[in-house]
């Protein structure tokens, strides 16, 4: 038997390029003036337009709109490290449940 492939060292490369070489483009978050309501969540499931108020930056990503939206709720506005926060959970989920390859 082989020992086991830790997990959290092959995530860790990654994790430093989120926190510490990807700033946050808080640009982005202040034109989506939708993700300022958690209200307006079942409209991004609907309607494009709501990704951005620049019409050339229309896209459906619906699930992405909504971490903003709760990221903007928890924060308490736009906040990096709100949104910093919740991308570093996310990656801490992906690689417990991810396999080593």
């Amino acid at each position: 038997m082989g020992a086991a492939t830790p997990v959290v060292p092959l995530s860790l490369p990654r994790l430093t390029d989120v926190i510490v070489y990807r700033p946050m483009r808080t640009g982005d978050a202040v034109s989506r003036v939708y993700i300022r309501s958690l209200s307006q969540i079942p409209r991004f499931f609907v309607d494009a337009s709501t990704f951005s108020s620049l019409p050339q930056n229309t896209t459906y990503r619906p699930l992405l709109s909504v971490t903003y939206a709760v990221d903007y709720w928890l924060g308490g506005g736009v906040t990096p490290r709100q949104f910093h926060l919740t991308q570093f959970v996310m990656l801490l989920c992906l690689s417990c449940v991810s396999e080593p390859a």
